[in-house]
C-alpha cells in the first residue's frame, strides 16, 4: 500500500471522560447487580463519561495530536472524520467545524466516514494512505467515540460497557516511528440486512470469515505472516471477544493488548488507536516489530498492519 514511500502514523492522542466504577451502573438504574457482575467477569472495572461540548473535546484532542507530532496546522492538507453515529445532524457537523476553526484549519478537503461501526480506523487509514500516496500533505484523523444519547451505556446481549472517548492521529510521508504497511476493510451487506434475526451460528461463521478474509488481505499486501505479529489491538467488546480473535488467528493470547479493557472499557471505533498508543508507550512493540489492528462488529471488519521502525 505504501510502495511510493513510507506512510507514517504519528501524533496519536486521545481523551476519555470522567472515570466511573461499573458499580455505578446499578446505582444509576442503567443495569441491575446481575448485569454488573456479568460485565465484571468480562474484565470491566471502569468506564468513562464526557460532560463537555463535543467541539471543545475535539479541539483539545486535535491540538494534542498536532503537538505530539510536532506539526503545525499548515502541514495538514486533508481532515478525515469518523463517528459511531450512522448519520450526522447539523449540530454534529458544526461541532467538527468549530473544532477545526479553533486549531486553525481554514480550507481544504474535510471528509466524513460513516457506516463503519468499530472499524472506523481501518476505513480512515485506507482513505488516508491513498491520499498521501497521491502526493497530498499530511492527513489529520479524528475518531469520535462519544456514546450516542439514545444508546444504553451497558449492553447485556454484548456483555459490554461503552465509554466516551475521542482519538486523533496524523498520517505523513517518511516521518515518525510507526509505519502503516497495509489497511483494508469490508462490509457484509447480507449480515447487515439480516440484523440478528437469522441463524446465529451461520452469522457467526460469516463474521469469522469476514475477519479472517480482511486480515489475510492486509498480510498479503505487506508480505507479513501471522507468526510475525508481535501485538494485536482489537475491538474491546469484552474479554471473550478478545480471546475469540486470538483463537481465530491461531496466535497466543499473550499477543493481545488487553490492559485498556478494565479501565477504559469499549470506546466505540477508537479502541484500536488508543490501544496502539498505550501499548507502544508501555514497551509492547519493540523496534522492527509488527502490530495488527483489528476492528470488527457483526457486519463490518477492518485490519491494519503497522510496523515500528528500527
Amino acid at each position: 500500500m505504501n510502495r511510493d514511500g513510507c506512510v507514517s502514523l504519528l501524533g496519536i492522542a486521545y481523551e476519555t471522560g470522567v472515570s466511573h466504577s461499573i458499580d455505578s451502573l446499578a446505582d444509576a438504574g442503567i443495569g441491575d447487580p446481575s448485569l454488573v457482575a456479568e460485565i465484571r467477569r468480562e474484565g470491566f472495572e471502569q468506564f468513562s463519561v464526557f460532560s463537555g461540548r463535543a467541539a471543545e473535546i475535539y479541539a483539545r484532542v486535535l491540538s494534542a495530536s498536532l503537538a505530539e507530532a510536532g506539526l503545525g496546522m499548515h502541514a495538514v492538507g486533508t481532515v478525515l472524520f469518523a463517528s459511531p453515529r450512522r448519520w450526522w445532524s447539523e449540530e454534529d457537523e458544526n461541532a467538527l467545524y468549530e473544532a477545526l476553526e479553533v486549531v486553525g484549519f481554514e480550507r481544504g478537503p474535510v471528509w466524513g466516514l460513516s457506516l463503519q461501526s468499530c472499524s472506523a480506523l481501518g476505513g480512515l487509514l485506507t482513505l488516508g494512505v491513498e491520499r498521501i500516496r497521491d502526493g497530498g500533505q499530511c492527513v489529520l484523523l479524528l475518531l469520535d467515540g462519544l456514546t450516542p444519547a439514545a444508546q444504553k451505556r451497558a449492553d447485556r446481549n454484548r456483555r459490554t460497557v461503552f465509554s466516551d472517548g475521542v482519538a486523533s492521529a496524523i498520517l505523513a510521508k517518511n516521518q515518525g516511528k510507526l509505519e502503516v504497511l497495509a489497511a483494508a476493510s469490508q462490509t457484509s451487506v447480507r449480515l447487515r440486512l439480516e440484523g440478528r434475526a437469522g441463524s446465529q451460528i451461520t452469522q457467526l461463521r460469516e463474521t469469522q470469515s469476514m475477519i479472517v478474509g480482511v486480515v489475510e488481505r492486509v498480510l498479503r499486501q505487506c508480505d507479513v505472516g501471522v507468526d510475525d505479529i508481535e501485538l494485536i489491538c482489537s475491538t474491546n467488546l469484552n474479554m471473550t471477544a478478545l480471546r475469540f480473535i486470538a483463537a481465530l488467528l491461531g496466535v497466543p493470547e499473550a499477543r493481545l493488548w488487553t490492559q485498556d479493557l478494565s479501565t477504559l472499557a469499549h470506546v466505540y471505533g477508537c479502541d484500536n488507536l488508543i490501544g496502539l498508543r498505550n501499548a507502544v508507550r508501555k514497551g509492547r512493540l519493540g523496534p522492527g516489530k509488527v502490530a495488527l489492528l483489528i476492528g470488527w462488529s457483526h457486519h463490518v471488519a477492518s485490519a491494519v498492519v503497522v510496523r515500528r521502525k528500527e
